[in-house]
């Protein structure tokens, strides 16, 4: 009967020895801790932030997806009543003209009705003066046919075909000079 006892006896020590060889590393630990934070300088608050100068640039880009949405009553109240009030004193009007392919060299603005029409843009322009906001016309190059998901205009090029590269690049000076003219004559 006696023995029982003393296993019992005996678990309970190695129990509680256990405990104790277990709780020395808290014991370590907590110490450490103790001492680096002692050690540490106190936390300062971080400076309050400084006002933006009232020129800084708040900007958003606008784009649109076929003609007439520029000069759409949806567009202006977007205009009006999310552009104006997020705070923004800049617009990136994005125009997108298209190319067929990654090696396609002519670039189509006119006969694309994804393309805004110059009165789409002008439209949306005098909009957003007339609410107070800044304009910066910005064209882009998009693909009409797209190979897979990655692909995207960064990747257009004819490697060394001088000829290819002359043509594309004359069909992209005269997109981009018909809009550089558009944005003169908008301010």
């Amino acid at each position: 009967m006696n023995q029982p006892k003393r296993r019992f006896s005996a678990w309970r020590t190695c129990r509680r020895v256990g405990c104790v060889v277990l709780a020395i590393p808290c014991v370590i630990v907590g110490l450490f801790v103790l001492f680096i934070s002692l050690l540490s300088p106190p936390i300062q608050a971080s400076p309050s932030p400084q006002p933006l100068p009232d020129d800084f640039m708040k900007g958003i880009s606008y784009e649109s997806w076929r003609q007439g949405e520029f000069a759409s009553v949806a567009s202006d109240q977007t205009l009006n009543e999310i552009v104006l009030p997020s705070g923004a004193n800049w617009i990136a009007v994005i125009v997108k003209c298209y190319q067929d392919t990654l090696t396609s060299t002519e670039i189509d603005c006119e006969n694309d009705e994804r393309t805004a029409t110059d009165d789409d843009l002008r439209h949306v322009i005098e909009q957003a003066h007339e609410l107070g906001l800044q304009v910066m016309l910005k064209p882009h190059i998009d693909l009409t046919v797209m190979e897979n998901s990655s692909t995207g205009r960064f990747q257009i090029g004819f490697g060394s075909d001088e000829a290819a590269w002359a043509a594309w690049f004359e069909s992209y000076t005269n997109l981009i000079t018909h809009y550089a003219a558009l944005a003169q004559e908008l301010d």
